[in-house]
């Protein structure tokens, strides 16, 4: 189900659409027939065609897992990645003030099985909290970013 929402950003008004997962493997493979085998493989298919709903963002820094040094934002659960997780990143003093609907969401992405990001965000210079789960797998969980030039 889609939440929309707009705001005014200078003279532009930006429309946010904002889709949680809400499909499982299983869901996947009952909905469309998939083998077992090939489930995995099939469903990271599935997830990067999702993820090109994300909101990469209007910053002028590109940020993807490899940030700061190769696979140090992956985000993983006991060392393997987190196919299928959204992330967002919002302003750390947004985060702080409790202000954290899609409105203040600065850029979001989908992590893939391979632990790359389907999409950069792309952020201006600043301090951010990166917001990563997978429902009914991994998280809520929240990392600290700092963002340079």
């Amino acid at each position: 189900m889609a939440d929309d929402h707009w705001r005014y950003v200078g003279n532009e008004v930006k429309i946010t659409i904002n889709l949680t997962p809400t499909l499982t493997q299983e869901d996947v493979r009952e909905a469309v027939g998939l083998e077992s085998a090939n489930l995995d493989t099939q469903f990271s298919d599935v997830l990067t065609a999702i993820s090109q709903l994300d909101y990469p963002g209007d910053g002028s820094i590109p940020v993807d897992q490899d940030y700061g040094g190769k696979g140090n934002l992956t985000y993983t659960v006991n060392g393997k990645p987190v196919g299928g997780a959204w992330g967002r990143a919002y302003l750390k003093s947004d985060y702080d003030a409790q202000r954290r609907s899609d409105e203040y969401v600065q850029a979001t992405t989908t992590q893939l099985a391979s632990g790359d990001w389907s999409n950069p965000m792309l952020l201006d210079p600043g301090v951010y909290k990166l917001l990563f789960y997978l429902r009914n797998v991994a998280g809520p969980d929240l990392f600290d970013l700092v963002v340079t030039e």
